[in-house]
């Protein structure tokens, strides 16, 4: 999906730089691109200002971050063990979870800093971050929290002129689903068909409603294939649980 969006950005006449684990695939986009490289893991806080300050230093401005990185859960977390278990895999919540909160983080600072302040922050969620995942708990906790940390900065960063937004896709055949150690389907076939894809130009055609949107803070678009989806929080309990969450903005 990033590649996907860096081409299209690219395309567009946009300078691009890219921030990826996979230095060889990343090497070859920002070459076709004429974009910026920065090996980079995203859970990795210096790595990220390391990618966020060598793009910042390069063109004095920052407009559009789109955080996409991500893994699915890469052990199955209800193994059966002897005692005492091992410790559980943190990796999925750290790319995926803390990997936004990075680069929601290192967006907000250099955004504030641009020519103009403000900017567009798009942060992949997925659809599991706001149904149960049975199969994947940590990644659909993590996806979770991504919904949590765009409702809330995007709340209060809308006042700064950064709009912080999220896209929940349905399954996108793309890496991610073919790199993973866990079998999301019994013997590795798919009961759905290939009709069941979310496909790269869906997600470059939501990334762009949201980015062409003013009032795109704080949004959670579900996506799915070409279906688009607006996804409002939970109406609230009662005024007092409103006064305290609306009372926390600072």
């Amino acid at each position: 999906m990033g590649k996907a969006v860096v081409e299209y950005l690219a395309s567009e006449g946009w300078k691009v730089s890219i921030a990826d684990i996979d230095e060889k695939s990343g090497t070859a986009v920002a070459k076709a691109t004429g974009g910026l490289f920065n090996k980079t893991d995203v859970s990795n806080y210096d790595d990220m200002l390391k990618a966020f300050s060598s793009t910042f230093e390069k063109w004095n401005r920052l407009d559009f971050v789109f955080a996409n990185a991500g893994i699915l859960d890469p052990t199955d977390f209800y193994a059966e063990s002897a005692l005492p278990p091992p410790k559980p895999s943190y990796k999925s919540t750290d790319v995926n979870l803390n990997g936004a909160i990075n680069s929601v983080y290192l967006s907000m600072h250099y955004m504030r800093k641009n020519p103009v302040p403000g900017g567009f922050i798009l942060v992949t969620g997925s659809a599991a971050g706001i149904y149960a995942n049975a199969a994947m708990p940590t990644y659909g906790a993590a996806k979770h929290g991504v919904v949590g940390l765009v409702r809330g900065a995007g709340r209060r960063l809308a006042k700064e002129n950064i709009r912080v937004s999220t896209i929940l896709p349905g399954p996108v055949n793309t890496n991610i689903t073919t790199s993973t150690t866990v079998e999301i389907v019994p013997g590795g076939v798919n009961p759905f068909g290939d009709d069941v894809w979310t496909t790269t130009q869906n997600i470059i055609d939501a990334a762009m409603q949201l980015y062409n949107d003013p009032e795109a803070g704080g949004k959670v678009l579900e996506v799915s294939k070409g279906n688009f989806y607006e996804r409002e929080q939970p109406d609230w309990a009662d005024e007092l649980m409103k006064k305290v969450l609306m009372g926390t903005v600072y």
